[in-house]
């Protein structure tokens, strides 16, 4: 039979009362913690078994420290108690600061975070948007397409891992420094542009710069005709590549640093134009971006980048009900097949395609199969790889599904849709703390959006 008066002689029962105040108190803070940063949301979980085993060492203490006939917890007493907590806390610290670094899975913005799973951090950009020196408001489409064009030529080069255009646009216009610029996309590199345009002259000046030293590795000005413009863009890819020490496969630098040419130009501006207005999501821009495909067909009807813009354009009005479903999806499959066609690899094709596949036939297997396809092409591809996470869960491969996703928000932590499918796959293949973190980063992203979306 226990002796309860014995105890409190011994003090076990002041003891246990202040332990667990402490520990209580310490659960408190964590969760706090937690609920504002999302990586350690499994501090609590962690905290539980070591302030435990905590709990037992003060007990233990207590026993053998105890003085018969006194009610009080001393001085000393007080000191050895909050020892015990402050190792139990700096252990509890410890491990929730090792789950951190191991990675969340969420692939958020974490400045402080390294990436998991991806290319070494050498071999890391980030292609911010070209800074309009013109003068001209009107002409802003301009530098923001050069800048997609170009971080879609160094997207498909495998040796490198390039942030996606959502995350990279995310810093247009803000004074932010190169470092935090770096940390937030988990990049080692971040390449800096002005570009200005003046009839039909063009001058770019364009930087690549160390985020960790600051220093440039690489600076060049050019000023041509704009006819010169893909010639241009070519020069500004192979000079990143040489600056980074980039080995490149055999052959993949002819094939994937060419850019789409036409001998159109005003094609060329109507492409970038249409292009600008499909990035404003609304029905009145997308539809002034399909008429400017269009225009841009009718002069050169062979530049396949902008039968690529038509057909994600159009299957984009048919995804929003803009268009009956029945003839947007087949519109968009006929022109993504005559990308095929004359580009079989083509990665924006294929992902369109995969997209019908998947929201409009319900075949899985041939979406999985487009957006493998266009990964082949284009590794450095968010959307084609957080499409076909989606499409593996679908297909009973919900880790690799999940797999997926995590790769996506790696290449775009800033994109709400991103960590949101992230955070919804987690749910769904039970990775809670993964899926609440993507989740809260997507509301913190979007906080008046419903669903991150």
């Amino acid at each position: 039979m226990i002796d309860l008066e014995h105890l409190r002689r011994r003090k076990l029962v002041q003891w246990a009362v202040a332990y667990l105040a402490g520990a209580w108190l310490i659960l408190q803070l964590l969760d706090l913690i937690g609920d504002n940063y999302p990586a350690a949301a499994g501090a609590p979980r962690i905290a539980l078994p070591l302030l435990a085993v905590g709990f037992l060492a003060a007990l233990v203490v207590a026993w053998y420290h105890g003085e018969k006939g006194s009610q009080r917890v001393g001085g000393m007493e007080i000191m050895m108690l909050a020892g015990i907590l402050v190792i139990a806390g700096a252990a509890v610290g410890f491990l929730a600061r090792g789950n951190r670094g191991a990675g969340n899975g969420t692939g958020a913005a974490q400045p402080d975070a390294a990436p998991a799973g991806v290319a070494t951090e050498q071999n890391s950009i980030a292609v911010l948007p070209f800074v309009n020196m013109s003068g001209d408001e009107k002409q802003e489409y301009f530098a923001d397409g050069l800048t997609e064009e170009l971080l879609n030529v160094l997207a498909q080069l495998p040796e490198l891992r390039v942030a996606s255009r959502t995350s990279a646009f995310a810093f247009k216009g803000q004074e932010i420094g190169i470092d935090s610029i770096a940390r937030a996309l988990r990049v080692a590199h971040v390449r800096e542009a002005s570009v200005r345009q003046a009839g039909q002259r063009v001058k770019i000046t364009a930087q690549l710069i160390d985020a960790k030293s600051g220093y440039h590795l690489w600076s060049d000005t050019y000023e041509r005709d704009y006819q010169d413009i893909f010639a241009i863009q070519e020069e500004i890819s192979r000079a990143i590549v040489d600056a980074l020490k980039l080995r490149l496969a055999a052959g993949s630098a002819d094939s994937a640093l060419s850019v789409p040419e036409t001998a159109d130009p005003e094609a060329h501006r109507l492409v970038l134009e249409g292009m600008a207005s499909l990035r404003l999501q609304n029905q009145a821009s997308l539809r002034h971006a399909l008429d400017c495909f269009r225009q841009a067909l009718a002069r050169d009807p062979d530049y396949l980048p902008a039968r690529e813009q038509l057909a994600r354009g159009i299957f984009n009005s048919a995804y929003r009900g803009m268009v009956p479903a029945d003839q947007g999806y087949a519109e968009a499959r006929r022109e993504a097949e005559r990308v095929l066609a004359v580009d079989p690899g083509n990665a924006s094709a294929h992902v369109t395609l995969g997209q019908i596949s998947n929201l409009y036939d319900w075949d899985v297997a041939t979406a999985q199969e487009h957006f493998r396809q266009a990964l082949a092409r284009n590794p450095n591809s968010a959307d084609a790889h957080g499409a076909l996470g989606d499409v593996l869960v679908r297909l009973g491969q919900p880790e690799r599904g999940m797999a997926e996703a995590r790769r996506a928000a790696e290449i775009d932590p800033l994109s709400a849709p991103t960590q949101n499918r992230l955070g919804a796959i987690g749910i769904y293949t039970r990775n809670y703390e993964a899926g609440i973190a993507a989740l809260r980063t997507a509301l913190a992203l979007t906080p008046d959006a419903s669903t991150g979306r």
